[in-house]
């Protein structure tokens, strides 16, 4: 497996930690010169969207509205775990689609995956789309020529990245199902997808989950921290799929929890961060942004390949910015036990997920309906920490693999 970019990252940040006394800057464009001057010479020309905040709201109730929410996100949402379901239907050929085995949130995921399939007596193979739609189509289309049973897409592997290969997939009678990826028809196009995993209290796809709890927990928090008002950066990754949905539900939620907030986007590719641009980005964003009081990233990956170092640096020079994330990976988690830069994720599973997609998949080929796999989050700051690291759920989801393996010997049928 390729971790290569995500091993860099971590080196490169703990390299600076160690010579700089903390999560001191890796400067990335003109070596040690103050932020004003990184923030006019790199990225000047870049447009920043800014979306204002609905004004006129009462603050204080809004935090302590925004406060009850963050207290019930900090003791976890988990649910119980399914007690019954199909034994394993062995024998299955399936391909993995992973958005970036260089990136922990595709990565993990999708190895997970593979390990739960060896348990389930399938021959998995998991391919790696290096954040490319072209890649991703060439994998679709090899799964194709390898007569798959399954194709499962993971992340930002979204139906619109490969619409033409996904239909013939499903031609050659082929499964899609989505681990945490965008069907086509969020997009007004068909629906491609004959299951997905299903999560939260709603037990619906991904981006509901996003919608409708994840990203509403992330603007309670930043409304508590912020006390319902200031400038926050918004991180946003506007290549398509899953995270531009993430983006959009965050900046929606902060328009409507956050009545003192101004959000303002500092959009960014996956160019960016395949090119080492993203810090002096994220740089030129703060600099342009002098009130600013959080940085929000839609997910943890982008704070350790940049925004975490450009963020480290701005409060070296003076500034006090917080910076959240989403999902809750080890480097991240590192960072939020250790004062920064990162003070904040949502926590989402990594490889619990995977593994109920796994049951969700072997319960298609079983011909039976997805259930409620349990899965919720947690909120993570220096006070109230991850019950491990990476996190991978609470109390209610320890010991999924085991539940999972009596499921699929056909002990709980």
């Amino acid at each position: 497996m390729q971790r290569t970019t995500l091993g860099n990252a971590r080196r490169r940040i703990a390299a600076a930690r160690r010579k700089h006394g903390g999560w001191a800057r890796a400067v990335a464009c003109v070596g040690a010169l103050g932020l004003g001057l990184v923030a006019a010479g790199c990225g000047s020309s870049e447009r920043s969207e800014t979306t204002t905040a609905r004004g006129g709201g009462d603050a204080s109730a809004a935090v302590a509205a925004a406060r009850a929410v963050v207290d019930a996100g900090y003791a976890g949402t988990d649910r119980d775990l399914p007690r019954s379901g199909p034994a394993a239907v062995r024998g299955k050929n399936v391909w993995v689609i992973s958005c970036s085995q260089a990136a922990e949130g595709c990565q993990a995921p999708s190895d997970a995956f593979a390990e739960a399939g060896r348990e389930l007596g399938w021959r998995t193979t998991v391919a790696d789309a290096k954040l490319d739609p072209a890649e991703a189509n060439r994998h679709i289309r090899s799964a194709i020529s390898a007569k798959a049973d399954a194709i499962v897409l993971v992340g930002s592997v979204s139906c619109d990245w490969a619409p033409g290969s996904l239909q013939e997939a499903k031609r050659r009678g082929i499964l899609v199902y989505g681990l945490s990826a965008l069907d086509c028809d969020e997009n007004g196009g068909e629906a491609m997808f004959d299951a997905q995993l299903r999560y939260g209290r709603g037990v619906a796809p991904y981006v509901d989950y996003v919608r409708d709890e994840l990203a509403g927990s992330l603007a309670s928090y930043v409304t508590v921290k912020t006390g319902g008002e200031g400038d926050v950066i918004l991180l946003d990754w506007d290549d398509g799929g899953m995270v531009r949905e993430m983006v959009a539900a965050i900046a929606k939620e902060l328009t409507e929890r956050c009545p003192g907030c101004t959000i303002r986007k500092a959009p960014f590719t996956a160019a960016d961060l395949a090119q080492n641009r993203l810090q002096a980005k994220v740089l030129s964003a703060i600099g342009r942004n002098p009130d600013a009081k959080v940085v929000v990233s839609p997910i943890d990956g982008p704070i350790t390949l940049g925004a975490g170092a450009a963020v480290a640096q701005a409060n070296a020079e003076g500034k006090d910015l917080m910076l959240t994330g989403w999902e809750g990976f080890s480097t991240n988690l590192e960072m939020i036990a250790s004062g920064g830069p990162q003070n904040f994720a949502v926590g989402v599973p990594g490889e619990w997920r995977a593994w109920a997609a796994a049951d969700g998949l072997n319960r298609l080929f079983a011909g039976e309906e997805q259930v409620d796999a349990g899965i919720g989050f947690q909120l993570i700051d220096a006070e109230h920490p991850a019950p491990a690291n990476p996190y991978d759920g609470n109390e209610r989801s320890a010991g999924y693999a085991d539940n999972y393996r009596a499921i699929w010997a056909g002990e709980r049928g």
